[in-house]
């Protein structure tokens, strides 16, 4: 049985990035070893996932699921032909060609993830497309985002966020000495910092 787990991070207060903050935040991630390529760009219309936050990849092929982080990152290990992704707008494992891709987005105007690999804090490293990892979401309007868990849950509204996210029963809490100051450059002194944890 999966073991789900979301950490999530944002702005307590709504704030929402402008694109050249929600680019270095990403980069920040990066380059601070919380995540690592291969990278997946997405855009499109969020949608609530039919299947609930579980699993689900159909939805992810036509939509940005920000209920269903999972699903996007599932989505990775899934498809096999590019052009049947509607949403899919870059995957590979260059930085600068990252950049140069998410410098075209219609940032703002779609809804926007983008997928990466989960790094903890022994180095080892939870692989997006079996599973678990990291999204970040850029969406065009605050949505309703909840996370069901047995232990404990999230609900907010959101636009900008990021979630560590986890089925395979990793306790996510070496993420935060790390996540808490970035989260502080980007979305103020005291920002959001949940976890939604079945165990």
């Amino acid at each position: 049985m999966a073991v789900f787990g979301h950490l999530v991070g944002a702005s307590a207060s709504g704030k929402q990035l402008n694109f050249e903050d929600f680019e270095a935040f990403m980069l920040d991630l990066l380059h601070k070893r919380l995540v690592s390529l291969p990278a997946a760009i997405f855009v499109g219309e969020a949608h609530e996932n039919p299947d609930g936050y579980y699993w689900s990849t159909d939805s992810a092929y036509t939509s940005v699921l920000p209920n269903s982080p999972g699903s996007m990152i599932e989505l990775l290990e899934e498809y096999e032909d590019a052009s049947t992704v509607e949403t899919l707008w870059y995957d590979g494992n260059d930085e600068t060609r990252l950049r140069e891709a998410l410098a075209r987005v219609p940032f703002g105007k779609k809804d926007i993830c983008v997928c990466f690999d989960l790094v903890l804090e022994d180095g080892e490293r939870g692989k997006s497309r079996y599973g678990e990892g990291v999204v970040l979401y850029a969406l065009a309007h605050p949505f309703p985002i909840r996370y069901e868990a047995r232990k404990s849950s999230f609900q907010r509204d959101l636009a900008h966020f990021v979630v560590f996210y986890t089925s395979l029963g990793r306790n996510l809490q070496s993420v935060k000495p790390t996540l808490r100051p970035l989260l502080e450059r980007y979305f103020g002194s005291s920002p959001l910092l949940e976890e939604s944890t079945d165990r």
